[in-house]
C-alpha cells in the first residue's frame, strides 16, 4: 500500500513529485491525503472501464451491486458497469441462444476465473471479408502497375487494416492457453457473475498489466 504524508506538493514542472499519473498535473497546489484520493477516484471513475482483479469482481463483499444505479456495481466510492480483464483462457464452450451464437470463454487472471460471453459480430466478419477482397484486387492491380504510387499507398493501408483486424479474433477462434485482454459489461444473475464482452484482442503474456492494476489498488482504489 502506498504511504502518504499528511500534505504533499504536486508540482506540474516536477512530475516526479506527483503521487501517481492518475492525478492531473495542470496546476501547482498542496493536496492533502484525502484530496489526492478523491481526485484519483473521480478521474478513474470517468473512464470507460475499471481494471480490477477477478477475485474481487467475484467477491460480493468487495464489489457490491449498486443500490441506486441499475445494472451498476460499486467498490469503495467507484461506480461502474464496464470492466477490463487480461488473462489466460482456461475454458471454451460454443453456445446457441435462440438465433444468437456465442462463445463462453473462462479467463484466468491469476487471482480468479471469470466467465465471459463473446457474441458473433457479423459486421466484423463482413469487414474482414471486404478487406480481404480489396487486398486481392489491389494486389493484382499493383502487379500490373508497380510504379503506381496511389495503388502502393492503398495496398499499405489495407495491409495495416488486415493486421489490426487479425488482432480481433473470430468468436469461434479462441483456444485454451490464449492470452486475451477484454473490455466487457459485468453482470450478475441468480447469484453468479459473468462478463459480456464488448471488445477483445489477442495479447501477449506480461507482468506489466498486473503491476499496473496493483498500482491502481495502492493509489486509487484503497
Amino acid at each position: 500500500m502506498a504511504k502518504y504524508k499528511e500534505e504533499i506538493t504536486v508540482n506540474a514542472n516536477e512530475p516526479e513529485n506527483a503521487v501517481n499519473d492518475e492525478i492531473p498535473e495542470e496546476t501547482v497546489t498542496h493536496l492533502t491525503k484525502s484530496k489526492i484520493k478523491q481526485i484519483n477516484i473521480e478521474k478513474y471513475a470517468a473512464r470507460r472501464a475499471v481494471k480490477l482483479f477477478v477475485c474481487h469482481l467475484l467477491d460480493t463483499e468487495v464489489v457490491k451491486v449498486h443500490d441506486k444505479l441499475e445494472k451498476h456495481f460499486v467498490m469503495k466510492n467507484i461506480s461502474f458497469r464496464n470492466i477490463m480483464i487480461k488473462g489466460t483462457i482456461v475454458g471454451v464452450q460454443f453456445l446457441t441462444f435462440k438465433t444468437k451464437q456465442r462463445t463462453l470463454i473462462s479467463v484466468d487472471d491469476g487471482t480468479g476465473v471469470m466467465d465471459c460471453y463473446v457474441e458473433e459480430r457479423q459486421f466484423l466478419e463482413d469487414t474482414r471479408d471486404e478487406v480481404h477482397q480489396q487486398m486481392e484486387k489491389t494486389t493484382e492491380d499493383f502487379k500490373a502497375q508497380a510504379d503506381n504510387v496511389t495503388l502502393k499507398g492503398a495496398l499499405m493501408m489495407l495491409q495495416s487494416a488486415k493486421v489490426r483486424l487479425n488482432k480481433l479474433p473470430h468468436y469461434r477462434n479462441f483456444k485454451l492457453g490464449d492470452c486475451v485482454q477484454l473490455i466487457g459489461t459485468l453482470s450478475e444473475y441468480d447469484g453468479k457473475r459473468s462478463c459480456f464482452v464488448v471488445t477483445i484482442v489477442n495479447d501477449e503474456p506480461s507482468s506489466v498489466y498486473q503491476e499496473h492494476v496493483e498500482n491502481l489498488y495502492d493509489t486509487v482504489y484503497m
